[in-house]
């Protein structure tokens, strides 16, 4: 593996590694899936405990995927749906929810500037690994950056 731009402290490398090592040697974009869910759920923790707030599970997935990886459009539009049909949907279903849906490590270039695409009908929901691993890493950056600065 090359070496990363930044280095992040643990346990954000720990999670890093595991999601770009899933992706490069064995190719498990549902697993990567189910583990960017996870730890976006856990640092929305991270945050929240630092911000001393308490919150619940989606509240603190929200946090994360709104205020620190750059989605706010998305759950301010869908709110705690996105956390049902994507991270419920994969953890209790298999699936994300919808009638039609997908997650796939890359996807067209032009549909896939974030991780996640709904349709405008909403029955197409999508998660397209890389930008999504792109934007967790921008969001712990910027906690890392807030976090140190108070």
């Amino acid at each position: 593996m090359k070496r990363r731009k930044i280095d992040f402290p643990e346990p954000y490398s720990f999670m890093i590694d595991d999601l770009e090592r899933s992706i490069k040697l064995a190719k498990a974009n549902y697993l990567v899936a189910l583990g960017l869910f996870c730890y976006s759920e856990i640092i929305g923790r991270y945050i929240l405990r630092f911000k001393k707030r308490k919150a619940n599970n989606s509240d603190s997935f929200n946090t994360f995927v709104r205020d620190y990886m750059g989605y706010k459009k998305l759950i301010n539009k869908y709110g705690d749906k996105i956390y049902d049909w994507f991270r419920h949907g994969l953890c209790h279903e298999y699936y994300i929810k919808g009638e039609i849906t997908g997650v796939y490590v890359v996807y067209d270039k032009k549909t896939s500037k974030q991780g996640i695409a709904i349709s405008k009908d909403k029955t197409k929901r999508f998660l397209v690994i890389k930008p999504y691993l792109r934007d967790f890493k921008k969001g712990i950056i910027k906690f890392l950056k807030e976090s140190r600065q108070k």
